[in-house]
């Protein structure tokens, strides 16, 4: 997948490739890093901090990026500087790519 991030101002081709499948226990760290500190009212409700949103929304992106290479070739180094150089479009678009690998369904037995 193609996308953009920003360095020196100007934007910068990166091909990164996505993991197909997500493990349990990559689900398990996602959950902790999501609900790290929730708190639950007397009627069932969670109060679930935005912030953690974010950071378990980053957690998940970057493990599920296999590798980045530059349009010349050189691998770039994946971490959260990685994540927040993305540009807009290209961070959305990487997240849609996840959240259908996070949400695919099993195959129908026949």
């Amino acid at each position: 997948m193609k996308i953009y991030i920003i360095e020196e101002n100007k934007k910068v081709d990166v091909n990164i490739s996505l993991k197909s499948f997500i493990t349990r226990k990559l689900k398990r760290e996602i959950n902790e890093k999501m609900f790290k500190e929730t708190k639950y009212t007397s009627d069932g409700n969670a109060e679930i901090n935005i912030q953690n949103l974010d950071i378990a929304s980053d957690f998940t992106i970057l493990s599920m990026i296999s590798d980045a290479t530059s349009g010349d070739g050189k691998n770039i180094e994946v971490n959260q500087e990685f994540i927040d150089n993305m540009d807009n479009d290209s961070f959305d678009r990487v997240k849609e790519a996840v959240d259908k690998i996070l949400t695919k369904e099993l195959p129908k037995e026949k």
